[in-house]
C-alpha cells in the first residue's frame, strides 16, 4: 500500500506570499525598493528626472615621479543626448554639467564602483551636484547624478619619457541618470 503524500503551506505564510506578489504585480511603493531600477548607483532618496547618452573622452596627462610613469586623469569632455540625439547638456572640467539652457551643476564624486567591470571601462560613479548661477532649466533641482555602463575611457598603457607634459584623450560613452 502506498502512502499519498500531500504538501501543505502554511495559511499564514501563504497569505503574505500573496500579498506580496498583489503588491509587486500593482507597483505597490512600500516593495519598490525591492525592485532594481537598474541604475546601481542610484541615490537611496533620488528620484530619476532624466537619462541621457554620453559621447566623449577622458583627458589625461603625462605624469612622473620617483615611482614612475602614469597617466594623470585630467577633465572628462563629454556630450549629453537624449533618446532622439539632442543634445542636453556637456561634462567638462572640475565635472561641469552645463546644460544648453544656461543651467549649471558644479558636481563631486561622492561613490565608486569599487569593483569596476573591467580595466579599460570607466567606474560606475555617483556625482552630488550643487547648482551654479541664478539661471533656471533642464539640471534645476538636479541633486545627484550616476555615470554608468561605461566603455573605453581607461588609458590603455603608461605613458613614455618622451610624453612626459603631453595630452591623451580616451574616448568612452556612458549612461548618465540625472536624480531630484
Amino acid at each position: 500500500m502506498q502512502k499519498k503524500f500531500r504538501f501543505q503551506v502554511p495559511k499564514r505564510l501563504l497569505a503574505a506570499l500573496c500579498a506580496a506578489g498583489a503588491a509587486v504585480l500593482s507597483g505597490c511603493s512600500g516593495l519598490s525598493g525591492l525592485i532594481s531600477s537598474g541604475d546601481p548607483m542610484a541615490p537611496e532618496s533620488g528620484k530619476l528626472l532624466m537619462t541621457l547618452k554620453a559621447t566623449g573622452a577622458q583627458q589625461f596627462q603625462c605624469a612622473a615621479d620617483k615611482k614612475g610613469r602614469w597617466w594623470k586623469f585630467i577633465a572628462p569632455d563629454a556630450v549629453l543626448v537624449d533618446e532622439k540625439g539632442r543634445v542636453i547638456a556637456r561634462q567638462g572640467p572640475d565635472f561641469i554639467f552645463r546644460a544648453n539652457d544656461g543651467s549649471v551643476l558644479s558636481a563631486k564624486i561622492v561613490k565608486w564602483d569599487a569593483h569596476p567591470k573591467s580595466h579599460n571601462d570607466l567606474r560606475d560613479v555617483l556625482f552630488e551636484t550643487r547648482a551654479q548661477g541664478k539661471k533656471k532649466g533642464v539640471l534645476t533641482g538636479i541633486r545627484w547624478v550616476s555615470r554608468t555602463e561605461g566603455a573605453g575611457g581607461q588609458p590603455q598603457t603608461r605613458c613614455s619619457p618622451s610624453q612626459i607634459g603631453a595630452t591623451l584623450k580616451v574616448p568612452f560613452t556612458a549612461v548618465y541618470r540625472f536624480y531630484q
